[in-house]
């Protein structure tokens, strides 16, 4: 039985994400550059959703974002609904936006 090199492994792991995405209504775009590794996005209105993967000790994790809670293991069974809640969570106002204006007068929220 041949190994796998790591980047067909990726690549593997990167496809077979999209195809569970794609089952839960997610329209994914898969990524295949030449000079680098594949990769995700996910196309919605107010900006595109990138998805890359990454080997840490031993296990393939799956990134959508730079906070501590946005990845998750990629062969986890929740990872997609992980995923899908992220794309769909409303985003109205971009957090460097929402940093340069600073918080909510009093008596603001609700309004």
């Amino acid at each position: 039985m041949a190994v796998e090199s790591l980047a067909w492994q990726e690549f593997r792991v990167v496809m077979e994400l999209a195809w569970r995405l794609k089952g839960l209504g997610v329209a994914v775009r898969a990524d295949v550059p030449l000079g680098g590794p594949p990769s995700l996005t996910l196309p919605r209105a107010e900006g595109d959703m990138h998805l890359n993967t990454d080997l840490r000790d031993g296990h393939w994790i799956v990134q959508w974002g730079t906070g501590i809670e946005e990845w998750w293991y990629a062969s986890a069974p929740d990872t997609p609904i992980k995923i899908r809640k992220a794309y769909f969570k409303p985003r109205l106002v971009p957090p460097y936006v929402a940093a340069f204006l600073g918080p909510e007068p009093d008596g603001a929220e609700g309004a």
